[in-house]
Order: structure tokens, then sequence, then C-alpha cells
């Protein structure tokens, strides 16, 4: 489920909910925030993923695991939704 307003999308948040590492292409992220709680590979170079991989226990993932999912509890909560309704909801009337 893609978003047209950003370069993420809903799955990726979901991942931070459910404490998943997330591998993501480089330089597609504009939110500064969200480069922390990812790894970024380069699509551009073939073993870029293989090498991160490879490496994900000194990617210090848990951390990044842990602080995706505290960022996941600051932006998908109870009042940003009742704000996004709101919104949308003016844009109908």
């Amino acid at each position: 489920m893609p978003t047209t307003g950003d370069s993420s999308d809903f799955l990726l948040y979901e991942s931070f909910f459910f404490n998943k590492s997330i591998f993501y292409t480089k330089d597609l992220l504009n939110d500064e925030n969200l480069k922390i709680v990812i790894i970024e590979i380069d699509i551009k170079d073939s073993i870029d993923f293989a090498k991160k991989l490879l490496k994900i226990d000194n990617l210090d993932s848990g951390k990044i695991k842990s602080y995706a999912y505290d960022y996941y509890f600051k932006v998908c909560n109870k009042e940003v939704y009742k704000k996004i309704i709101n919104q949308y909801l003016r844009i109908l009337n």
C-alpha cells in the first residue's frame, strides 16, 4: 500500500512495530529520522545487500529495531490518526 505523498509506505511502519530489520534503498528516504531506523543498501552496487546481510549482527540491528519500535509509536498514535482524519474531512467539506 504505497503512499503518494512520500517515499515511505505503511509496510515500512508496520515492520517497525514488529521489530524487523529493514533494508531500504539508499537515498530514497527524505526523513533523517527514518534513515536511522533502516539499513540502507546501494542498488547500484550489486553485492552491497549481500555484504550488509552478512554483517547484520555487526550493524547493531537490535538498537536500530528498538529505535524503530519507539519511532512507530511516536508517529503512529491515536492523536496523529485523529489529525489525519480531521484534515481529510476538512478537504471533503
